[in-house]
């Protein structure tokens, strides 16, 4: 398929409108020492930023979900939407509910998380393919541990090389973005401060890419890919 012919395949849907995952339970850990510097480099958006709900990559592909029920894979990591669109199915049709998408370090499999608290496993076209249906998720505790994050915060979550879930958010009182680790079902009580950028726009997705330790690429609206080596400064 031509990059044409993708691209107008996306255009069309936006006309038309068209539980239980890693949960191992191991002592997280940061880089220590000598590790590769972090970097920006580019990504290609096609002008989709602000309908993407996901983002996630595996050995050989990049994802990207649509809030229009169209998602992207594509062997260009920096350019899923450069490659094969596909539709996507979510329980409700209600795409614009989605508020994280993950990928199973140990199974390929697609977690998704909502604005009504629940979770789904699925394959990258059925979210629900896996799970059946919704399950109930237990957002993180705040960093003052007086309340748990809203689901409205919830900027994005992965799959580590550790097995733990990595969930980040936004803290709507003063914009501040913080990282809790967990299950697929609990974002866990231990919060702590992430450094991002604040020169690129919103956060469109957090990706754990290939390898171990797994570097952490964050797609930034402008078009900046992140690439960091430490999960709590994603900004360069």
């Amino acid at each position: 398929m031509t990059r044409s012919l993708v691209i107008g395949f996306i255009q069309l849907a936006l006309v038309c409108g068209l539980a239980f995952g890693c949960t191992v339970e191991v002592g997280e850990e940061e880089p220590t020492g000598n590790v590769e510097q972090e970097s920006n480099v580019t990504w290609t958006t096609h002008s989709l930023s602000s309908l993407t709900v996901g983002m996630a990559l595996s050995d050989g592909e990049g994802f990207q979900w649509l809030s229009n029920s169209v998602g992207c894979r594509s062997s260009a990591l920096s350019d899923p939407c450069g490659g094969t669109p596909f539709f996507y199915s979510v329980p409700g049709n209600d795409f614009a509910a989605i508020r994280g998408i993950g990928r199973a370090k140990n199974t390929g499999h697609i977690f998704a998380w909502y604005s009504d608290s629940t979770v789904t496993e699925g394959t990258a076209s059925n979210f629900t393919a896996f799970s059946g249906h919704k399950n109930p998720f237990a957002a993180g505790l705040r960093h003052n541990r007086n309340a748990l994050f809203s689901m409205d915060e919830l900027v994005e979550v992965d799959n580590s090389d550790n097995g733990l879930w990595y969930y980040y958010w936004r803290d709507s009182s003063d914009n501040t973005f913080w990282r809790t680790t967990g299950t697929s079902v609990n974002a866990g009580n231990t919060a702590a401060q992430v450094t991002v950028s604040g020169s690129h726009g919103q956060i469109v997705g957090i990706a754990f890419g290939p390898g171990s330790p797994a570097p952490v690429e964050t797609f930034y609206a402008d078009g900046t890919l992140n690439i960091s080596h430490t999960s709590l400064d994603i900004a360069n």
